[in-house]
């Protein structure tokens, strides 16, 4: 079974903690509740930043910099199903398996380079 996503508005909220230095949390409220997205936190050590996230029961923390190469690259990359089928030779043709649609979707050797 798919679930079907949510797009709630969101909001910045700065926080200056007690105990954990300052802040920067991604928002939301949906179903009566506040949700938490995601969190900036900085590294008690270097100072480093990192995104933190809750997927399960953990907080994970990603380098903000795999955050920003993330969103750089998919405001170039990241296309819906409808812009391939416009904007690609090939990608509409009957014969072609659900293999080889998303094989035409690959970016080819030269255009990582």
């Amino acid at each position: 079974m798919t679930r079907q996503a949510i797009r709630p508005e969101v909001e910045l909220l700065w926080l200056s903690t007690v105990d954990q230095g300052r802040q920067l949390e991604l928002s939301t409220k949906f179903g009566g509740l506040g949700h938490t997205i995601a969190t900036v936190v900085a590294d008690e050590k270097d100072e480093s930043l990192w995104v933190e996230l809750e997927v399960g029961d953990s907080l994970v923390q990603v380098p903000i910099d795999a955050f920003k190469k993330l969103l750089e690259s998919a405001l170039e990359e990241v296309h819906s199903e409808t812009w391939f089928q416009r904007n690609v030779e090939g990608a509409t043709d009957p014969g072609l398996s659900p293999a080889g649609r998303a094989f035409l979707k690959r970016r080819s050797r030269t255009e990582d380079e």
